[in-house]
């Protein structure tokens, strides 16, 4: 039986930072105004095309009088166990999922997120030239669904009031932004590079690094630089464009990744 790669979808909520103001207005909020931290309250994932699974922080730990507490605590420690089995995480601006989550377990001295390869739909549209690369614009903008309607700031703010019925519809919004990322991701698929190279996961140099496909390589002309010439290749099932790392005028092997491809 062949594993696939174990590719995971995720999405996180967090509670609002509450500020200490005398005014309002455009201003400018240090770190000493901060009354309460931002916590993790809705963690979504699904892994591969599986169903979408969700965890919510401990509301009766949550505690809005106080500067912090440790209501993610448990939802954080589990979350990290599974996200560490990815060959490959799937997030929408991923340091700000990412960078939430790491700077929630080193407050908590928990075991940190091991290394994974990480492919950003926000970052790997970004090169392609759209109005907009937030997730509900693109969604609509490739047709393929949009984002779950919410009560806007209030449904954030009933959260931090320790409103229970808020926080279901805040994991339900999570959800639906998790459903929208798989379709998202697997759309853009043809057209951007992954950071996941098939070739390089099952040990295969001459297999599609996209779509694994056997004998579906073909040459395609060649890749031309200031300093070489390279064979240049496309697969016949996804479209993928490569090139190998051989110089075709010195004849001389140049630094290449571990499959025989580059993209």
């Amino acid at each position: 039986m062949i594993t696939k790669p174990k590719i995971i979808y995720l999405d996180i909520e967090t509670t609002l930072a509450q500020f200490w103001g005398f005014r309002l207005g455009e201003q400018r909020i240090s770190w000493e105004q901060i009354k309460k931290e931002p916590q993790v309250c809705v963690i979504c994932w699904a892994v591969n095309d599986g169903e979408i699974q969700s965890a919510t922080f401990d509301m009766n730990k949550y505690d809005p009088t106080k500067y912090d507490d440790d209501a993610d605590y448990k939802l954080i420690s589990d979350f990290v166990k599974i996200a560490s089995t990815a060959d490959l995480l799937i997030a929408h601006n991923s340091p700000f999922d990412l960078g939430v989550l790491g700077s929630r377990l080193m407050k908590h001295q928990l075991p940190d997120l091991a290394p994974t390869l990480v492919d950003d739909t926000y970052f790997k549209t970004k090169v392609r030239k759209t109005m907009s690369h937030k997730l509900d614009y693109l969604l609509r903008y490739f047709n393929i669904g949009k984002k779950v309607e919410h009560r806007g700031l209030e449904t954030w703010k009933d959260v931090g009031l320790k409103n229970k019925k808020a926080l279901q519809e805040l994991k339900e919004y999570c959800i639906g932004d998790v459903d929208g990322l798989r379709k998202l991701y697997k759309y853009i698929t043809p057209y951007i590079k992954s950071n996941l190279n098939l070739a390089v996961f099952y040990g295969k140099p001459d297999i599609c690094p996209r779509c694994s496909g056997e004998d579906t390589i073909q040459k395609r002309g060649f890749h031309r630089t200031l300093v070489g010439k390279y064979q240049r290749y496309q697969c016949t099932t996804c479209g993928w464009w490569g090139h190998d790392g051989t110089n075709q005028i010195s004849k001389k092997r140049s630094g290449i990744p571990s499959s025989q491809f580059v993209r």
